[in-house]
């Protein structure tokens, strides 16, 4: 047999290294397209089609990769399984949970599971993400509190607020209030619960038949300001919020105008898309996104070479066992 050539030698090995890259790069997609289709394992091959489709057009319209949204629709339906429901709104949440992640810093996985858990606790479909990345995207337009310190603060806050009739714009506009006197994260929501509880406890804010947070806080101002003294008022402070809480009703007794403006600052907005819009022309993210479409180049040109690798891997397989 005649010698390879070192010339043709480095041929081929500079032909195969981008064939094998394709391949290792649709093959780690094929895995988390197939951890994703557990979730939802009572799909039709033809109906889960629609899935894979939806995936690669997040992916190529957010310039990210396969891969990436595949698992991130993995987390967002294992966190809410109806937002998989349908094809269209498990893209809509996982492209807002891509745009939270540009316009906070945090990574997708992070940010996806903080949307989904807030969208959770104020039960929220899946259409409505945009509302909420907005919302939190312009809390940290107009307030202290990042992005992610006021996803850490719903953590203790969020179920609470959802079941006093808080909305979502009036949960941060708290959560902004209190950042601005340097209360921050799971502290804040963790202060903001045991005050909204200890309002209900006081049968405040029930002018309406239901618990109204604005009413609350005008009716105790209003019984505070009767008082005589400073002695009744700290008496009246303590017995309201409790002395774990009295800081935190002080601030916010004394900041319904802040609270309202706050809450006025982060309704309606497109803050999370220009914000995500700003960093999106950053070296880094043009780097990621060139990154993302090369990957995504190669996983088109694995997928063509994975099936005929795998009727050759299932051939050779039982032949190399027998051998063992």
């Amino acid at each position: 047999m005649k010698p390879i050539s070192k010339t043709a030698f480095a041929v081929g090995t500079a032909i195969a290294a981008p064939l094998a890259l394709a391949v290792n790069e649709a093959s780690k997609f094929e895995t988390a397209l197939a951890s994703f289709r557990t979730i939802v394992s009572d799909l039709s091959n033809k109906d889960f089609a629609a899935y894979e489709d939806a995936v690669k057009s997040v992916a190529t319209t957010t310039k990210r990769t396969y891969t990436e949204v595949a698992q991130s629709f993995e987390k967002i339906a294992g966190l809410n399984a109806s937002f998989a429901d349908t094809a269209e709104g498990i893209s809509a949440v996982s492209r807002a949970a891509i745009t939270l992640s540009r316009a906070s810093g945090m990574e997708l996985g992070v940010a996806a599971e903080s949307l989904v858990g807030i969208m959770n606790q104020f039960s929220m479909k899946a259409l409505e993400s945009d509302r909420a990345i907005n919302v939190l995207a312009a809390g940290q337009s107009v307030g202290a509190a990042s992005i992610q310190q006021t996803a850490e603060a719903f953590v203790n806050f969020g179920s609470v607020a959802s079941g006093a009739n808080i909305s979502l714009e009036q949960s941060v506009g708290l959560i902004q209030t209190l950042g601005k006197f340097s209360l921050f994260g799971s502290e804040a929501g963790t202060k903001l619960r045991g005050s909204i509880l200890r309002l209900q406890k006081a049968g405040l804010g029930y002018k309406s038949g239901q618990f109204q947070i604005n009413d609350a806080l005008e009716q105790a101002n209003k019984r505070l300001s009767q008082l005589s003294d400073a002695k009744k008022r700290d008496s009246y402070l303590n017995k309201l919020f409790g002395a774990e809480n009295i800081a935190t009703g002080r601030i916010l007794l004394s900041n319904i105008d802040v609270y309202k403006q706050f809450t006025k600052g982060v309704t309606g907005t497109s803050e999370a898309q220009r914000a995500a819009e700003i960093n999106q022309k950053t070296f880094a993210e043009r780097l990621r996104a060139a990154k993302a479409q090369a990957v995504n180049l190669a996983v088109n040109i694995g997928e063509k070479l994975l099936p005929p690798l795998t009727e050759l891997a299932e051939k050779l397989i039982p032949i190399i066992e027998k051998m063992i």
